[in-house]
């Protein structure tokens, strides 16, 4: 049990490791001073953290972008490099508060800061519906009218994707759409044989082990193009038991993201809300041809959906040289929807 803001929290990580105050109070100053609470699971009565980073004091909030972190990652992830510049959230709070968005993001069950088994996913509607719960949450914190858009990253793009589409067919006020980058839609898969092996077989009998044979699905070599945030991100020495990227997932885990990604790949025919998706043409985690399938196939309106390929862009497009343009393209179709649904 640990003392955080105020709450105590039980988080599986061994106290030899755990975030000191130093710590937390640097990555405060990395994140641009965020506020943090916590709310309700829907698992559990789990608690769930979650950061708050509105625009500055006197400035009006235009928007609210609530953004989705994927499978074992954590709200907090981003670095300031020896440049100067910043990567991934860092970089995101700071782009996205000067324009006047406030933003919000949690850590799903039994990652960064949250409650639950460590990176272990009991079934992925959990993690939607904890989206979903999260996002009405945030809506009643700010006035009737102001625009609401979800966003994340891989699967945390894929349940931005699904929340969106409960959120929008159940009419949710204000919610003009989702943004997602390198939305799990599609994957790699084993053949059906030993995908049907591993799913109703091995995962029902260990689902929070990860055998010897699981694969690496997205390597660090494969997530990162440059070499100073994949160093930073892989040194366990920066991440303290809060996130495991480019680590196998457990068996529960792998067979949570593959249901989610065959449900979206479902919905899409009856998907209809506006959507912006950033993916690079050099995703070897997460296939580009997902993204295409949405964008072709959904009954959103073609004036409402574009699709912005990252020539040569990998897996962990904001720790980019060019993630500054990458962001610019979300902002600037989240402004043309604010523009368009305020005629």
């Amino acid at each position: 049990m640990y003392k955080l803001w105020n709450q105590s929290v039980d988080i599986e990580i061994p106290q030899e490791i755990f975030p000191d105050e130093n710590w937390l109070q640097e990555k405060d100053i990395l994140f641009n001073n965020p506020r943090h609470d916590f709310f309700e699971s829907c698992y559990e009565r789990k608690r769930l953290h979650y950061r708050i980073n509105l625009p500055p004091v006197g400035t009006p909030i235009r928007a609210i972008v609530v953004w989705q972190h994927g499978i074992h990652g954590q709200s907090g992830f981003g670095m300031r490099c020896a440049d100067g510049r910043f990567t991934d959230l860092a970089k995101r709070v700071r782009m996205m508060n000067a324009k006047g968005y406030a933003i919000y993001a949690h850590d799903q069950l039994g990652h960064g800061f949250s409650e639950g088994e460590r990176f272990y996913i009991p079934n992925w509607t959990i993690n939607r519906d904890d989206l979903v719960r999260f996002v009405r949450l945030v809506a009643d914190k700010h006035a009737e009218g102001t625009p609401i858009f979800l966003s994340g990253d891989s699967y945390g793009g894929c349940l931005a994707f699904h929340a969106t589409h409960v959120l929008y067919e159940g009419k949710q006020k204000d919610l003009l759409g989702c943004a997602l980058n390198c939305p799990a839609i599609e994957g790699d898969l084993p053949a059906l044989p030993v995908l049907w092996f591993l799913r109703y077989i091995l995962a029902p009998l260990f689902a929070t082990r990860t055998p010897f044979f699981m694969p690496h699905p997205i390597t660090n070599e494969r997530i990162w193009k440059e070499v100073e945030p994949r160093d930073y991100y892989s040194n366990p020495k920066n991440i303290r038991g809060l996130s495991k990227s480019g680590s196998p997932f457990c068996l529960g885990t792998a067979v949570g993201l593959v249901s989610a990604m065959e449900v979206a790949q479902e919905i899409i025919p009856s998907f209809r809300a506006p959507f912006h998706i950033n993916h690079g043409s050099n995703d070897h985690g997460v296939p580009l041809s997902g993204s295409q399938r949405l964008l072709n196939f959904s009954k959103t309106k073609r004036v409402d959906k574009e699709l912005n390929v990252v020539v040569d862009g990998y897996h962990g497009l904001f720790s980019q040289l060019d993630a500054d343009e990458t962001m610019k393209h979300e902002i600037e179709w989240i402004e043309k929807m604010i523009i368009k649904n305020k005629r």
